[in-house]
């Protein structure tokens, strides 16, 4: 079982946002082996970010190639997140483990990719309204 706190560093010392459930968690596993793994938060999407994905590219190249949103979204994943392995099958990342930078590179890519391929064109989110 995978048990995540949240916090920050001050000073070279952690803060934990919940100290309480932290020590908690702890004493479940005593006697036991564990592992801790330090890293920066993620930002996620936002549900803006979100909506335009689903709402606009999503659907405007769906509705053009005659694809579900669902069905576009996995073409989009195996077209632009596709992982490759010495001698293992293909896979492909999940939109939802980009940071946000990398997010926004797969949509810059997939408006490209739409207007270059099919000649579609995919507006910016600033040039469109969607529903949330």
């Amino acid at each position: 079982m995978k048990v995540i706190h949240l916090g920050t560093v001050e000073q070279g010392k952690i803060q934990f946002n919940d100290l309480k459930k932290l020590k908690m968690d702890i004493y479940k596993h005593e006697g036991k082996p564990v592992e801790m793994v330090i890293s920066r938060k993620k930002k996620s999407r936002s549900l803006n970010e979100n909506s335009y994905y689903w709402g606009v590219p999503l659907a405007i190249l769906g509705d053009h190639l005659g694809y579900t949103p669902d069905e576009m979204n996995e073409a989009i994943k195996w077209q632009f997140l596709r992982v490759k392995r010495d001698g293992k099958p293909d896979t492909a990342r999940s939109t939802k483990d980009l940071t946000t930078a990398e997010f926004e590179d797969l949509m810059s890519n997939i408006r490209r990719w739409g207007s270059i391929e099919f000649g579609v064109y995919i507006p910016e989110p600033n040039e469109v309204e969607w529903e949330l």
